[in-house]
C-alpha cells in the first residue's frame, strides 16, 4: 500500500501485503483491482489462484489496516450479501447469468 496522503509529492510505502499471507489464508493470487467497501474493508479482485489457474472468481478481503481477512467467491451466498449490503455491483467479475437470475428472483 502506498501513502499518498502524508506527502502527495513524495509517495511512500505504507505496508506490503505479503503474497505468502494471501495464498495461505485464501488460496488466491494475481490481485488486480481494489474496491473500497462502506464497512471500511477493502475488496480486491484476483485473477487466479495459487496454482496459476485463471478462475477469475476470487475476491480478497482486507480490513482497514490492510490485514488479510479472508476470501469471498462469486459462488458463495455471503459474497452476494456483501455486494448488496455495500451497494457494490461488479458485473464483470460475476457470472452475468447468475446475477440476472438472482435479480429476477428478487434475491438481490
Amino acid at each position: 500500500m502506498v501513502d499518498v496522503k502524508t506527502n502527495p509529492r513524495a509517495p511512500s510505502l505504507h505496508k506490503v501485503v505479503e503474497p505468502a499471507d494471501i495464498i495461505q489464508k485464501t488460496g488466491l493470487a494475481y490481485p488486480h483491482t481494489s474496491h473500497c467497501l462502506a464497512s471500511g474493508d477493502i475488496m480486491i479482485s484476483c485473477l487466479g489462484d495459487k496454482d496459476g489457474n485463471a478462475a477469475g472468481n476470487g475476491f480478497l478481503l482486507l480490513d482497514s489496516e490492510f490485514n488479510v481477512k479472508g476470501r469471498y467467491s462469486s459462488r458463495s451466498q455471503s459474497f452476494v450479501k456483501l455486494l448488496t449490503q455495500n451497494r457494490l455491483i461488479i458485473a464483470c467479475a460475476l457470472n452475468i447469468t447468475r446475477v440476472t437470475s438472482l435479480a429476477r428472483n428478487n434475491s438481490i
